[in-house]
């Protein structure tokens, strides 16, 4: 199991999984937050990576669709590289219950 985000998802990363997966089965988990997914309507927020400290507003239809479309991107680029490769990929929210996730993709 690979258990990620997948976010800064490189060609190297992605050569390393294919060496992988040739020695073993490979199941890629595609962790996400709904915060990610969909941003808020209205407000203000502060993010950080641990050292630096940003401030975003969402109030904006434009920002809110261009996050949503990045993260689609991402998601799209995560599942058509496991496709290719023939890597199951199984998507899990953080709001999810992830035993119940495995349960349906494993049963």
């Amino acid at each position: 199991f690979i258990i990620s985000d997948f976010r800064n998802f490189s060609s190297r990363a992605k050569d390393l999984l294919l060496q992988i997966s040739r020695k073993a089965d490979l199941i890629c988990c595609f962790i996400y937050d709904h915060f990610e997914m969909e941003l808020p309507t209205s407000g203000e927020y502060k993010v950080t990576n641990g050292n630096v400290t940003k401030q975003f507003s969402v109030g904006h239809e434009m920002t809110r669709e261009s996050y949503k479309n990045l993260f689609l991107k991402r998601k799209e680029e995560m599942a058509k590289a496991c496709r290719m490769h023939h890597h199951q990929l199984i998507e899990c929210s953080t709001e999810d219950d992830p035993l119940l996730i495995l349960k349906q993709h494993f049963s």
